[in-house]
């Protein structure tokens, strides 16, 4: 849970995915990943240089403690996540994949 910022989230069908011709699979290797996220970071920080200033002219800045997030995430993440699991546990590892998305979420914070 980013608290303060956008979900920007890049899904595709894994059905969709196999039956696309080999060539246009190659187009999603890890080398247009990264240029496509490398090429939306840049982009983030042109548009940063505009409207961060903007922003803080306009609005007060807000910090929350790890405590008032650890709140955030119990009454208002979780309770979503238990939802998601239990609605999907039939029909996909739904707790391995949100363990699994949380851990990398957890590691991509400690090293930013």
């Amino acid at each position: 849970m980013a608290l303060g910022s956008v979900f920007c989230p890049q899904i595709m069908s894994v059905t969709a995915y196999n039956a696309l011709p080999d060539e246009y699979r190659a187009l999603f290797n890890d080398d247009m990943k990264w240029n496509s996220y490398n090429t939306l970071i840049a982009a983030y920080k042109e548009a940063d240089k505009k409207w961060i200033p903007i922003y803080e002219k306009a609005m007060e800045r807000v910090e929350f403690s790890k405590e008032q997030r650890d709140e955030f995430v119990r009454i208002g993440a979780q309770p979503v996540w238990d939802e998601w699991v239990a609605n999907n546990k039939d029909k996909l590892p739904a707790q391995e994949l949100l363990d699994f998305v949380l851990e990398r979420a957890a590691h991509h914070n400690k090293s930013a």
